[in-house]
């Protein structure tokens, strides 16, 4: 995923800077949110969690937190279809979708 590959190369060779300090704010915060539902969805040690120990003590976005705690851990999420435009311009970060059908 091209999300932590940018990662690995960057935010995470930052020394002695906190993310307000790399990205400024409100993308800081932004980061740490997105750091923090990643984190929860992947395999722990994720280059996400790797993220949210360096520039953040470890402290997940409580915000993001609450809105996970909402959403049901047993069901399945399941993303309504991308319009064919999207799917032809290819603005995913991760592998190439399937063609439709």
């Amino acid at each position: 995923m091209l999300a932590s590959r940018v990662l690995r190369r960057t935010v995470l060779k930052v020394e002695k800077r906190s993310a307000h300090e790399i990205f400024d704010s409100p993308d800081d915060r932004k980061l740490r949110s997105c750091a923090t539902l990643f984190a929860h969805v992947t395999a722990p040690g994720s280059v996400f969690e790797r993220l949210l120990e360096k520039h953040f003590d470890g402290e997940r976005d409580a915000r993001t937190l609450e809105l996970l705690k909402g959403s049901s851990a047993d069901s399945t999420f399941e993303a309504p279809p991308l319009p064919d435009s999207v799917r032809r311009v290819g603005l995913m970060c991760g592998p190439r979708l399937p063609p439709r059908g």
